[in-house]
Parts: C-alpha cells; sequence; structure tokens
C-alpha cells in the first residue's frame, strides 16, 4: 500500500485533474476488511474520491472502480455483461466541467 500512497500523492501533486480507472482486486464492497478500510482512507486522505457503489462482478464484489481528484462523476451506471465474454460489468458516467487533455501520457506500473 505504500508504493500506491507514493503514487497517489505525487500525481495529485503534479496533475490538478485525474481520473483513475480499473480493476484494483479490492473487495471495496466488504467494508470491515482491513485491506479495504486502508485502501478509502487512503484515498480520502490524498484527495481523491471512490465512486462505485454496487457490484461491478458477476459474483456480487465491487473490484472495478471509478477514482477521480478534483473532478465530479455523475450519473454512474453499472451494466451487467455476458458473462461468456467477461465477468465484470460495464461501468458507464459522465464528467463534469471537464476539458479532455489530448496529450498522451504513459505512466508506468511496478507490478
Amino acid at each position: 500500500m505504500t508504493e500506491f500512497s507514493d503514487l497517489l500523492s505525487n500525481l495529485a501533486i503534479h496533475y490538478d485533474k485525474l481520473i483513475i480507472l480499473g480493476d484494483f482486486n479490492i473487495h471495496i464492497d466488504i467494508k470491515d476488511d482491513p485491506l479495504t478500510f486502508s485502501f478509502l482512507s487512503l484515498l480520502e486522505s490524498v484527495g481523491f474520491t471512490q465512486h462505485v457503489s454496487g457490484p461491478t462482478r458477476c459474483h456480487n464484489h465491487s473490484l472495478d472502480l471509478d477514482i477521480t481528484h478534483r473532478i465530479e462523476s455523475h450519473n454512474l451506471i453499472i451494466s451487467p455483461q455476458n458473462q461468456t465474454l467477461s465477468e465484470h460489468c460495464l461501468i458507464t458516467f459522465e464528467l463534469l466541467g471537464v476539458a479532455m487533455d489530448t496529450q498522451e501520457r504513459n505512466i508506468k506500473s511496478h507490478t
């Protein structure tokens, strides 16, 4: 969690507005899980907001997240998909007041 904390802090310092999307493999729907608590506390402490509030996987867990920093995310819809193709749901949402930067940036992951 320390590396992720450093990454979030670094991103928040260098970018005014951020969107982080993906499968985090953390069951954020299980509120009494220590990893979930640490993860959500970390997001809040650095000023990020996690918007997903329902199951995003066919096994009724929330793994796929929409995390923003200084951006409003609204009308989030979680749509189940054909489970033969994917066990994850489609997540759609609207971003308000965001001018898209078309400059491509690559951020390397340390996995």
